[in-house]
């Protein structure tokens, strides 16, 4: 992987994608709050990341499943989120998130439960 980039917006087919898995769910709504993930010009994933007063909310994180495991994600939320104070819901059983939160310095602050769902709250100050 040569040249990895973060950019703002996401095409609709590369939402259709991300809204096809099933942690994800359809669960994308607007593009407005998506950037893109591109190697070598290419999109492979994409970050939700919506702005809630004081916090970030990292909303969904996607990875094409050839380009897992590479960084892409910890990259992406770093370059987009930087030190401003963020937060994530990941879906317990969802064992690839709750590791990449843990690995990027996210801390876990309870959980949550929704439709009988059961998440971690990761938080980031």
């Amino acid at each position: 992987m040569n040249d990895i980039t973060v950019e703002q917006g996401a095409t609709d087919a590369l939402i259709r994608k991300a809204n096809s898995d099933p942690y994800i769910d359809g669960f994308i709504i607007d593009s407005d709050d998506c950037y893109t993930i591109l190697v070598n010009k290419q999109p492979v994933g994409l970050i939700e990341i919506q702005q809630l007063k004081e916090y970030k909310k990292v909303s969904v994180v996607y990875i094409s499943p050839e380009y897992k495991n590479k960084g892409l994600a910890k990259l992406a939320i770093n370059h987009i989120i930087q030190d401003e104070p963020s937060f994530a819901f990941v879906d317990v059983k969802n064992t690839i998130s709750n590791n990449l939160f843990k690995s990027i310095g996210y801390y876990i602050d309870g959980q949550r439960e929704k439709n009988g769902i059961f998440y971690n709250l990761y938080v980031r100050r």
